[in-house]
């Protein structure tokens, strides 16, 4: 009977050994999806970031050159020039940014009228306020067309993490929402979810909010496995 008992003793740890590796398995894979979500994140920030980069480095090369004195043939030159970027900004606006191309438009008309009048000085100024009104819809535009929009996307299971360093657990996924509560270094995390580099979280005492991603970390997961009976 001794025996018997300590097969079945025996049998029931192994069961819960494999239990115990069927479930550390699936917390490896979560893991690793994590990580590869999270490295895929921070690959869309750098990129956000270069496009960023990129855009002011154009915008200094390609600027219209201002003239260097006001006289009528450089004048007419730079206006011809802010005439040209109204176009193509119109071609690459996205939204309705009429009321804008319409302002543009008036200092066009104003910066002809001055130039017919002699003055110079007021027409290249003129067109220098239309000139601003359009690199700020192809700055706006180029940047809209490279960052995702402000939706919140779901894990496909919740994930165990943790914070790595004091973290400031925040209403709202962004520098400026109101701050819930701080957790201290290595406190354990449920995420559900993420928008854009903020990770949707639940504390223990199921109080839910929002951490950039860069403070938190996946703990090491050991799972204690039975040894069977001998």
């Amino acid at each position: 009977m001794k025996a018997e008992e300590m097969l079945r003793q025996n049998d029931i740890l192994q069961e819960k050994n494999n239990q115990l590796a069927a479930k550390l398995a699936e917390e490896n894979a979560v893991t690793v999806s994590l990580q590869k979500e999270l490295k895929e994140k921070q690959a869309e920030i750098n990129r956000i970031k270069s496009t960023q980069k990129d855009l002011t480095q154009e915008i200094k090369h390609n600027k219209i050159r201002m003239p260097t004195s006001n006289t009528k043939v450089e004048v007419v030159t730079y206006l011809a020039e802010v005439e040209t970027d109204i176009i193509a900004a119109k071609e690459l606006a996205t939204g309705n940014k009429q009321q804008i191309f319409e302002q543009a438009n008036r200092f066009i008309t104003e910066s002809k009228a001055e130039l017919e009048r002699g003055n110079y000085d007021a027409a290249r100024s003129q067109a220098s306020q239309a000139m601003k009104l359009t690199q700020d819809i192809r700055i706006k535009t180029a940047l809209n067309r490279k960052v995702a929009p402000n939706t919140s996307v779901d894990f496909t299971a919740p994930l165990h993490l943790q914070t790595a360093k004091q973290s400031n657990i925040r209403k709202k996924p962004t520098m400026e929402g109101e701050i819930s509560v701080i957790l201290p270094p290595k406190t354990p995390v449920t995420a559900s979810g993420y928008q854009k580099n903020w990770i949707k979280v639940t504390c223990k005492n199921g109080q839910e909010g929002w951490v950039h991603y860069s403070l938190l970390t996946v703990p090491e997961t050991t799972l204690p496995f039975p040894k069977p009976v001998q």
